[in-house]
This record gives structure tokens, C-alpha cells and sequence, in this order.
């Protein structure tokens, strides 16, 4: 039995070269938003780019004294304030109060 003949596809490849695509999205569109992304976030937050966390920060609960810490006096605090790698204070918001969710 003769083996049938394949008819050419009536669709063109033109325009289709180098036009991969993810979920129809082209590679070169997702590159292009993945530089503006991050440019955006770059001249919002300058320090976006830089390596670690901030030198200086505090951590809070949100449920009051939830941080459990090592002082024997005051083992349950609401806040702590990093500096570099220590422990430079902990306590309470105060006065203030967060609306709970």
C-alpha cells in the first residue's frame, strides 16, 4: 500500500520566527516588564536593590506581648528594636493600639 502524500499547511510561518511565547505572552514582552518592574521599584524604594535588611528596625505584635524573649524579668514583649545584629530595646506600642482584624 502506497504511503499517502502530507499536504503543505495552508498557514504561514512567517512572522514566527524567534516569537516563542509563554501562555501567548512573548519572551521579549515578559523581559521588557521585568526591567521596567524592577526600574519602577528601584526609583520608588531606593534601597530595594541594595542586600539585606534595613540597620535599624523594630518588630511588633500584632496581639499584644506575642514576642517571647530571653529576659527573665520581662519575658513577653509587644515590640523588640533590631540595631545590626542585637537586640537594642524592646517594650510596648503604649498608648497606641492596633485595630484587629
Amino acid at each position: 500500500m502506497p504511503t499517502p502524500k502530507l499536504k503543505p499547511s495552508k498557514t504561514s510561518d512567517r512572522g514566527r520566527k524567534g516569537t516563542s511565547s509563554i501562555f501567548g505572552i512573548s519572551y521579549q514582552l515578559l523581559l521588557a516588564t521585568a526591567v521596567l518592574l524592577v526600574a519602577v521599584l528601584a526609583f520608588i524604594d531606593p534601597h530595594f536593590l541594595t542586600n539585606g535588611p534595613p540597620s535599624r528596625y523594630a518588630l511588633c505584635s500584632h496581639e499584644g506581648n506575642k514576642i517571647y524573649t530571653v529576659d527573665a524579668d520581662n519575658s513577653q514583649v509587644e515590640c523588640i528594636v533590631i540595631s545590626g545584629s542585637y537586640v537594642a530595646d524592646r517594650g510596648s506600642l503604649g498608648i497606641f493600639s492596633l485595630p484587629h482584624a
